[in-house]
């Protein structure tokens, strides 16, 4: 497996792993991405498997999940942030010589180095159960992956919500298999 958005990262991922993380700033982005690598691996001849990474930040709201997530912001370490700028710029300025289009993360990356906005791996799944079933339909549809990496801002209480309300509505609508009790112990 190896994280990588970039045609050279792609490459690279097809050429030397099974698998790759897709990090990406929106859905239609996080699609996008999978379309290039499973492009890229045809042209090799290869195959890759490909896994959305999301961040699923549950409520019993939507509005309850947005505050829940804007609660994160003041605690955000922004010498952390600011410290990976140079490496992003560096990676544009490597991306734009060997006249590849520029990753939205790198560029979201640097923008969050100056405004305080929690490290969110690729495009959080945000709001209710329904919200978020909804959100993961949708990309499941649009992206067509081979799976999610899924994190969890309270892991234990979000994946017991996740199992006992996002999962039994995705089952529902037939995309995924019914799940007849979560337990985490």
């Amino acid at each position: 497996m190896c994280a990588g958005n970039s045609d050279t990262g792609l490459r690279f991922i097809v050429e030397e792993a099974q698998a790759a993380f897709i990090n990406a700033p929106t859905h239609a982005a996080a699609a996008a991405t999978r379309r290039r690598a499973k492009r890229i691996a045809a042209q090799l001849g290869k195959s890759i498997k490909t896994y959305a990474m999301v961040m699923i930040i549950p409520g019993q709201t939507d509005a309850t999940a947005l505050i829940r997530m804007e609660y994160y912001n003041p605690g955000v370490d922004m010498v952390a942030l600011q410290a990976g700028v140079a490496s992003h710029l560096h990676e544009i300025q490597q991306t734009q010589a060997h006249g590849e289009a520029i990753i939205p993360t790198l560029q979201r990356r640097i923008d969050r180095a100056t405004v305080p906005d929690p490290y969110i791996p690729g495009y959080p799944y945000v709001g209710s159960a329904v919200s978020i079933a909804h959100q993961l339909q949708e990309v499941i549809i649009d992206g067509d992956f081979d799976g999610f990496v899924l994190t969890f801002p309270d892991f234990i209480a979000d994946l017991q919500c996740f199992g006992q309300r996002v999962l039994p509505l995705m089952a529902d609508a037939g995309f995924a298999r019914p799940l007849h009790q979560v337990s985490i112990k």
